[in-house]
């Protein structure tokens, strides 16, 4: 990821990203984010997801809801390595608890839908399969001979449908909006000659 974007989340999320100015024998994390920068708002929204939950949680557990006392507090979750392998995103971590590890399951899961260097979501989105695995839309795939989308040309053929059927809807209703205006115009032209 460029610097500016690693450097704006580390300083939005300094609790998650608190071990990203240690030595690279200290934690994976001084080598920073080591994904495309088409994977940005997937970490971004995915980090506000996590700090909210324990931020939120921990403050009833402090105001003394019995739901929470029990549950006791969310250990600070603490990023140790965000990476890219295999065509996919690895956010390696501590702390948190069972919600937060399903939202990072999920946030990995997403990322093979996702070019990791536009961000671009479409059925567009694939792999190539041998070589560099990485996960991109068909403009930015290393080798586009070897690049399969995922949804496969079933999946492209159901979105062309898609995009066409939407493109007659949105005609028809234009159409059908000029109709009506000049029907109502007829009507006013109508009316307001009947006064005089």
């Amino acid at each position: 990821m460029h610097q500016l974007l690693d450097d704006y989340l580390c300083k939005k999320y300094p609790k998650i990203f608190i071990e990203r100015g240690l030595s690279a024998q200290e934690s994976c994390m001084h080598w920073g984010l080591a994904v495309g920068n088409g994977w940005f708002s997937l970490l971004d929204t995915l980090c506000h997801d996590i700090q909210s939950s324990i931020d939120s949680h921990n403050e009833c557990v402090r105001k003394g809801y019995d739901w929470a006392v029990k549950a006791g507090e969310i250990k600070q979750f603490v990023a140790l390595q965000v990476k890219e392998k295999f065509s996919g995103l690895r956010f390696y971590y501590s702390g948190g608890d069972e919600r937060i590890a399903g939202m990072v399951s999920y946030a990995e899961d997403l990322s093979y839908s996702i070019c990791e260097t536009c961000g671009q979501m479409s059925e567009d989105v694939g792999r190539n399969k041998k070589g560099w695995i990485q996960t991109s839309c068909k403009e930015h795939a290393r080798n586009s001979a070897d690049f399969t989308p995922n949804g496969k040309s079933e999946l492209a053929d159901v979105w062309r449908k898609v995009r066409q059927d939407e493109k007659e809807t949105a005609e028809k209703e234009e159409r059908d909006f000029v109709k009506n205006k000049a029907e109502n115009d007829a009507i006013k032209a109508e009316f307001d000659s009947a006064k005089v």
